[in-house]
């Protein structure tokens, strides 16, 4: 999500690999750069994505501003092996 103007992004929408970017920091970790239609920047770590429920509409676009969209609850390690079994 952006900061700034809390817009979300479709990570698998196609026009999202203009906007989300791998990147080094200097110690070395693996983040990732989001760079807002707004022209703010985020940087997060791949535990950072937060899921949420947003309208097909807004999966065809690729993102959802403030007020399109919920969150969900983050789901622990513990609860997602569970569904698996």
């Amino acid at each position: 999500m952006c900061e700034n103007c809390e817009r979300i992004y479709v990570v698998v929408h196609p026009d999202s690999a203009k906007r989300i970017h791998l990147t080094r920091l200097s110690n070395a970790d693996r983040a990732y750069r989001l760079t807002c239609d707004c022209k703010a920047q985020r940087l997060f770590d791949k535990s950072g994505p937060q899921a949420y429920r947003v309208s097909e509409y807004s999966c065809l676009r690729g993102y959802a501003d403030r007020g399109e969209y919920d969150a969900l609850p983050k789901r622990t390690a513990e609860v997602a092996g569970r569904e698996q079994s």
